[in-house]
């Protein structure tokens, strides 16, 4: 067994406080108050990718942020996403949650074809299951799923075949390119 899994789960390699409870984060975060938006809210211009040229693309590495967490990396010949969320909201719910502040600067239709898909961690704004779902049936096929430990039988249970779980310190190789999975604290 790895030093960082114990009998009930895994544990941070690095300090970190006490976690709250998520009614008590929700009750300091309104009582508290959060940053208010500006005058001009969050938006500012949002440039439109090369879609054709990003469609075609096999050979130029390219790095494009589609918001957030979310990235197209080109790189190897491979079309490679980081946490794709590109619906509406942050939350299990379509109707409920943080919504988006900035547009998409891409569609669904706008993407090439995705060959893997890398997911960090599994809270809502990284781990969008409508997103998923939808690259999992994208024409010519999914992509390989590279997730961490315990989320196989979640993507599974929702439709999202290809997948791999992967622990700390894992390498993964596809295509000659490495992956390697290392320990986060977020």
């Amino acid at each position: 067994m790895k030093a960082h899994h114990t009998g009930n789960g895994f544990r941070n390699r690095y300090p970190h406080p006490d976690k709250k409870s998520f009614w008590k984060w929700q009750w300091e975060r309104l009582r508290t108050g959060v940053p208010a938006d500006t005058d001009e809210g969050y938006g500012f211009p949002v440039l439109k990718p090369d879609v054709e040229f990003l469609k075609a693309n096999r050979e130029v590495e390219t790095m494009t942020w589609l918001g957030h967490d979310t990235f197209l990396l080109q790189i190897g010949g491979l079309n490679i996403m980081t946490d794709p969320h590109l619906t509406k909201r942050a939350s299990p719910f379509s109707f409920l949650g943080p919504k988006r502040l900035v547009a998409l600067p891409m569609t669904f239709e706008d993407l090439p074809h995705i060959d893997v898909v890398l997911i960090s961690h599994s809270h809502y704004d990284h781990l969008d299951l409508r997103t998923l779902q939808q690259l999992a049936r994208q024409s010519g096929g999914p992509p390989r799923f590279l997730m961490g430990l315990n989320l196989h039988k979640w993507a599974r249970s929702n439709g999202i075949p290809n997948v791999s779980e992967h622990d700390w310190s894992d390498v993964v190789t596809l295509s000659g390119l490495t992956f390697h999975f290392v320990s986060v604290q977020h």
